[in-house]
Order: C-alpha cells, then structure tokens, then sequence
C-alpha cells in the first residue's frame, strides 16, 4: 500500500494486496482442516539456523506446526544435536540469499533427519520482506499436505531427499 500512496497508484496497489490476501486466506481456511505436520524451517546449514521471524507464521499458515523457531522470534542458530534431537514430518530448507540451484546442493549434504527435505528458492519466496511471500505459503502449503494444494510452478521447490 505504501508503494501505491508513493506511486500515485492506490488503487491498483489496493487490488493487488486484496488478491494477495485472498490467496492466503484460502491456503490458512484449507489447512485449517487438515491434520497439522511436524515442519523443520532450516534457513542456515552450518551452523543450523531456524526459521524465525514471519517464516514460523507461515509454517502455521500452510498447516504445519513449527519446529524449532517462533512466531516474530529472530532466526537462531542451534547445533545438529538439538535439531537432531526431535521428530519432524518435513524439513523446508531454505537458506537466507539462496537460489534454488544452490539450495539444492547444500540441502543434499544435509544430516538425515528420517523425513522428506524439500529445498527453495529462499531468496524469492522466504528471505525477503514482500509480495512474493504469498508464493511461498502456497509452496509451503504444497510441501506440507501435496495430496490438498496444488503443485508450485517448477523451479520454486524440490524434493531432495526421502
């Protein structure tokens, strides 16, 4: 909205965040519905670092109960041991400034965690501030119950491993 005040351009600036709204609306009224699962946001690998800030919140929007990090919290770094130490149904890595690409070669030399890891495109969805937020909680939403969202666009998300 702020862009549109500063843009002379409110009105369309009102349409587009409605759209964004809806969007995330219909993905938190869906989940709401359906079983919550175990999600591990991992958004550093050495040392581990948790989701933290909105990712937790978006985590909880897609369905998923957050491991690890809290709602408006900071990202914390951890060690292996304590992530280790806990049970999850999905990692989403997701390193701060990553493309895809790049994600997905650090996210296979992850430790096993006996769950799937899906790697992002943190850097378009998850690290910044944005509209592109929204594309995110869908991703996550995909990640977190694939039988009840609709697949993302390739190159957004991949499964790397279990």
């Amino acid at each position: 909205m702020q862009v549109g005040e500063r843009t002379g351009t409110r009105e369309r600036a009102e349409e587009v965040v409605a759209g964004l709204r809806t969007r995330v609306t219909a993905v938190a009224e869906r989940a709401r519905a359906l079983p919550r699962r175990r999600v591990l946001a991992l958004e550093w690998s050495e040392p581990p670092f948790v989701g933290g800030h909105w990712i937790p919140e978006m985590v909880e929007l897609a369905g998923g109960e957050p491991m690890l990090g809290e709602v408006g919290v900071p990202s914390v770094p951890l060690t292996w041991d304590v992530v280790g130490a806990r049970d999850y149904d999905l990692v989403v890595f997701m390193p701060c400034g990553y493309g895809l690409d790049a994600a997905v070669e650090e996210a296979v030399t992850l430790p096993d965690l006996g769950c799937p890891v899906y790697a992002t495109d943190s850097s378009a969805f998850f690290s910044r501030p944005g509209p592109r937020l929204v594309d995110g909680l869908e991703i996550l939403a995909w990640a977190i119950h694939p039988d009840a969202f609709p697949e993302p666009p390739p190159r957004t998300v991949a499964r790397v491993k279990n």
